[in-house]
C-alpha cells in the first residue's frame, strides 16, 4: 500500500470537521510520548518516561489548581503561532529532579542555582523535542516566569505524568484558547492526526454516493408532487446504458470518484478538482440525487486509492433517494430525455 498523500489526509480532515465527526484536535493531539520520552532521557542522561494523565479545559480560576504553593512556571513561544503555552511544576518536583540530574544527586541549597539549572533542563528537553520533528517551520523560544501568569481566558491543560526511577513527578502544560485557535490556524504540525490510531480507530464515515444534482427554486420544489419530472444540472449515470460513475461524499465535500460495476465500484481518482456547487439565485435550493449511502470506518477510508474495489449500496436503476441538506426529502428514478437527464418523482 502506498503511502497516504497530505493533500488527500487534509481532504478528509476538513470534510470530518465541517461534518462534526472528527474529535477536537487538542483532545487527540498525536504526540509521541515514547519517542519525546526517549530523546529526552538521552538529552538529560536521565531515566525517564513521559506520559499524559488528563487533558481537559479548565476556566481561569482552575488552571492552577494543584500545582501546589510555589511552582515553578516557564513560559514558552512557538513561532509563528501567536501566544504562549505555559509549562508548570511544584517546587518540590523541581528540587527533586535537579538533584537527580546532578552527578551527586545532592541537588542545590541555593534556590537560585537550582532554578538555573531546572532552566538549563528544560531547555535541553526542548531541544529534544525539537529533533523529534513533530512540527514544521516552527521555532522554540522559552523565558522563566517569576511569578504565576496571569491567564484570563479558559485554557486546555495538559497533565503530563514523569516517572523517574524510584519516584513520580507531576508538572502540566497549559494552553490557552487564544493560542489553540492560532495553533489550529497555523497547522504546524507534520502528520495530521488522522493518522493516530487513537482518532480514527473509533470513528464510522458515512458516505454519500452522489449520481446527480440539481438547483432548483424552493417554491418550485414545494409545488412539485409525485410523478413531475425535475431536470438535473449533472447527471454522471446514464439511465438507458445503466453505466457511469459516483461521488463518494463526505458531508458536502467531494472525496473520490468511481465507476459503477455490476456488484460493486472502481475508485477512480481522489475528487481534489471538482468544482463546487454553487447556484445562479440565493433562493435556489441544493437537490441531490443519492444512490444510497456507506458506512465505513475512518481507517479503511483513509487508504483508498484509485484501482481499489469496494460494495455498491445500491444501483441507480433500482432508484434513488432525493436529499435536500443531507436529509431524504423525497424517492425518485433517474429518466433521460434526449440527451438530457433527470429525475421522477415517486414517493414524496
Amino acid at each position: 500500500m502506498t503511502e497516504v498523500s497530505y493533500d488527500w489526509l487534509n481532504l478528509v480532515e476538513k470534510a470530518l470537521t465541517s461534518t462534526q465527526q472528527l474529535p477536537p484536535l487538542e483532545e487527540n493531539f498525536p504526540f509521541p510520548w515514547a519517542d519525546a520520552s526517549q530523546a529526552i532521557s538521552t538529552g538529560l542522561q536521565l531515566s525517564l518516561n513521559l506520559t499524559s494523565t488528563r487533558a481537559e479545559w479548565k476556566e481561569p480560576e482552575k488552571i492552577l489548581q494543584g500545582l501546589g504553593d510555589k511552582p515553578f512556571f516557564v513560559e514558552v513561544e512557538i513561532s509563528p503561532i501567536e501566544g504562549s503555552v505555559f509549562f508548570a511544576m511544584s517546587e518540590q518536583d523541581v528540587a527533586y529532579l535537579t538533584a537527580q540530574a546532578l552527578t551527586s544527586g545532592e541537588g542545590f541549597n541555593n534556590l537560585k542555582l537550582r532554578e538555573g539549572f531546572y532552566h538549563f533542563l528544560f531547555l535541553k528537553a526542548l531541544e529534544a523535542i525539537d529533533h523529534l520533528q513533530i512540527f514544521k517551520e516552527v521555532s522554540f523560544h522559552f523565558s522563566p516566569v517569576s511569578t504565576a501568569p496571569a491567564i484570563q481566558e479558559s485554557a486546555f491543560c495538559i497533565d503530563i505524568s514523569c516517572a523517574l526511577p524510584e519516584k513520580t513527578l507531576q508538572c502540566r502544560l497549559i494552553c490557552p484558547s487564544s493560542f489553540v485557535s492560532s495553533f489550529k490556524a497555523n497547522q504546524p504540525l507534520q502528520k495530521t492526526t488522522l493518522l493516530s490510531p487513537e482518532v480514527n480507530q473509533d470513528i464510522e464515515v458515512t458516505l454519500r454516493c452522489e449520481v446527480g444534482y440539481t438547483f432548483i427554486p424552493q417554491e418550485d420544489w414545494e409545488k412539485a408532487g409525485v410523478g413531475d419530472f425535475i431536470l438535473l444540472d449533472r447527471c454522471s449515470y446514464d439511465p438507458v446504458e445503466e453505466k457511469g460513475s459516483i461521488t463518494l461524499m463526505l458531508g458536502d465535500t467531494p472525496l473520490l470518484m468511481a465507476r459503477m460495476k455490476p456488484e460493486s465500484m472502481k475508485i477512480l481518482d481522489y475528487a481534489f478538482y471538482q468544482e463546487k456547487e454553487t447556484p445562479s439565485s440565493s433562493s435556489d435550493i441544493l437537490l441531490t440525487a443519492e444512490s444510497g449511502r456507506m458506512q465505513m470506518p475512518l481507517s479503511k477510508l483513509l487508504h483508498l486509492e484509485p484501482g481499489a474495489m469496494i460494495d455498491l449500496p445500491m444501483r441507480p436503476a433500482q432508484g434513488v433517494d432525493i436529499t435536500l441538506e443531507g436529509s431524504k426529502v423525497a424517492a425518485g428514478e433517474l429518466l433521460k430525455v434526449g440527451e438530457a437527464s433527470g429525475l421522477r418523482i415517486l414517493e414524496k
